[in-house]
């Protein structure tokens, strides 16, 4: 009874090393395959950006996102510019705001002209400092300025950038095109932003929305009775990608990185 008790466990144990093997040989071609299908990484103006889904830029996104929540959640003001506009008249067009081309923490010193409820007045107010608008922005792109209190009063508590480019990368006689997406946010006392930039196949991540769209309280002409509601943002998500398994109660891919910022919070 003994001895047919342990030739059956060293039975099982056999069947359970080759099944390992067959399994792990079997894992290692699937990832050898995925891996010849899709490099890990294009050079994009000479650097080497990761290709989604890919982990490898998802701790700095975290880490550019810890900030900006923090950001969010001190602010006196949030402007949103670029995205689109909902529920506005079709003679309105200067609330079609584009986002903003400074590369660098604007220095707003004196507020006393105020915190207008709507982008469109605050870019107006402070012209001079923010500089110019994008001539041809992508419907992905927008900017993002929080205003907060400072030491000596309100201050600029950082400034976000995304930006989405279509690229193409040729192998000799093949070519694939690729969507490269950055997100920059700049703050106080720090030399370089914060940064996170990756790339995907083009048309991988269409399903998933990724801009701003702008809602309003009230919308007037006249700037001063202009009063806008909350921007729902949805930032570029480096481990986010579509695809489904064709069942009909899949859930469609989603960023973690969504908000809703009102202008005076």
């Amino acid at each position: 009874m003994h001895s047919g008790r342990g030739f059956v466990l060293i039975e099982v144990l056999i069947v359970l090393l080759i099944s390992s093997v067959v399994v792990a040989a079997i894992l290692g071609g699937l990832v050898a395959l995925v891996r010849g299908l899709q490099p890990q990484d294009i050079v994009v103006n000479g650097e080497a950006l990761p290709v989604a889904p890919t982990f490898g830029a998802f701790p700095s996104a975290v880490r550019l996102h810890e900030a900006f929540s923090n950001h969010v959640s001190a602010a006196r003001a949030t402007y949103v510019f670029g995205g689109r506009h909902l529920s506005i008249p079709a003679n309105a067009p200067a609330a079609q705001l584009a986002p903003l081309k400074i590369q660098a923490l604007p220095q707003i010193a004196d507020f006393t002209a105020g915190l207008p409820m709507d982008a469109k007045s605050f870019y107006d107010t402070y012209a001079d400092v923010l500089g110019d608008t994008e001539a041809a922005p992508n419907a992905d792109d927008f900017s993002i300025i929080v205003i907060e209190p400072g030491d000596t009063g309100l201050t600029v508590g950082c400034l976000v950038q995304v930006r989405r480019t279509d690229v193409g990368i040729s192998d000799g006689n093949a070519r694939t095109d690729y969507t490269t997406r950055e997100v920059k946010l700049w703050e106080p006392g720090t030399a370089e932003p914060l940064r996170y930039a990756y790339a995907e196949r083009h048309g991988q991540t269409d399903p998933v929305f990724i801009g701003a769209v702008h809602t309003w309280m009230r919308f007037q002409l006249s700037p001063a009775q202009r009063e806008e509601g909350p921007a729902c943002v949805v930032f570029p998500d480096p481990w986010v990608y579509s695809g489904s398994r064709g069942q009909a109660d899949d859930l469609p891919a989603f960023s973690r990185f969504s908000y809703f910022l009102a202008v005076s919070p």
